[in-house]
Parts: C-alpha cells; structure tokens; sequence
C-alpha cells in the first residue's frame, strides 16, 4: 500500500522530486514505523493474547481461531494507525521544513512527531503500558474492553488540560 515510489527527498521541499542524493521512500517511513513498533500494535491482538507470544509457540486449534476472529479488527486498527502515522509524518516534514530545518533534521522531527500523536491518539495496549489494576488473569479477562475508554478519558482530560493551559 504504501510502497510508493514518490521519493522523499533530504535535499528537496517535496516527495515528487527524482533529483537527489536519498533513496528514502515512503515505504521506508512506513518499514520505520512497523520497526519502531508504531503500526502493529493493536487491541483486538492483544486481547486475543497474540502480541505477547512469539510465533513459534502461538501453535494449536484454539490459537488459530483467536487469530482468525482478531484478524477484521487488527486489520481496521492497523490501517487506521498506518493513515495517522503517515500523515502525520508528512504534515510534520513540511511544517519542519517551513520552518527552516534541515531535510534530515526536518526528517527525524518528523518521525518522532509522527510516532507521538500515533501514541497518543491511537494508544499503546501492549500488555506492559496497562495500569497495574488491569493486570492479573481474572482482571485481564473482565477489563480486556475497558482499555480505550481508559485511554479516551485520559486523553480527553489531556486535552482539556492543554487548553486550560493555552488560555491562562
């Protein structure tokens, strides 16, 4: 999907540019984004128990159905994650660029920004960033759907708070 062949360029001001000295393309913003495990994270693999076992031992029937009723709902998360985190990338670059940065400075601006809001508005529900109170086999079990609206309260009182802020 995103194996473009647009190039992004450190030495020009756009991706259409075939004129410079980097091979960098979209696709390699995005492998940037699944290697900083930005883009496969999602819930529905997690509460299915994918995510925190190696593929070498996700083996048996039980496990193979998980995966497959996971599989519509990770697709959807992972697209969406995908959507936020190039876009992201790329109104970061220009902005970075417009403001008078290097195309390489501009470039890593652009992807930590990109890997933030990806955070912050799509969440991390690895096993590791869950409260503590959500942990445990039974707890796993009865709150395993009530991590977004955990996550959407939180960042919805970010927000107000970022406002709260910007008009004192």
């Amino acid at each position: 999907f995103f194996s473009s062949r647009r190039r992004h360029t450190r030495c020009s001001r756009d991706w259409s540019s075939d004129v410079c000295s980097s091979d960098l393309t979209l696709a390699d913003v995005y492998n940037e984004g699944v290697a900083r495990g930005i883009i496969n994270v999602s819930q529905s693999h997690e509460a299915a128990n994918i995510g925190e076992e190696p593929s070498n031992e996700y083996t048996g029937r039980w496990n193979k159905i998980m995966y497959y009723v996971s599989l519509p709902f990770h697709a959807a998360e992972k697209f969406n994650r995908e959507m936020a985190y190039m876009s992201t990338f790329d109104m970061a670059y220009r902005k970075a660029l417009d403001k008078g940065f290097t195309p390489e400075k501009a470039y890593d601006k652009a992807l930590q920004e990109a890997r933030d809001v990806t955070q912050e508005t799509m969440f991390n529900y690895n096993t590791i960033n869950k409260p503590r109170y959500f942990r445990g086999d039974l707890r796993n079990i009865l709150l395993q759907f009530k991590m977004y609206p955990q996550h959407m309260t939180v960042l919805m009182f970010r927000n107000f708070e970022k406002i709260g802020r910007a008009h004192v």
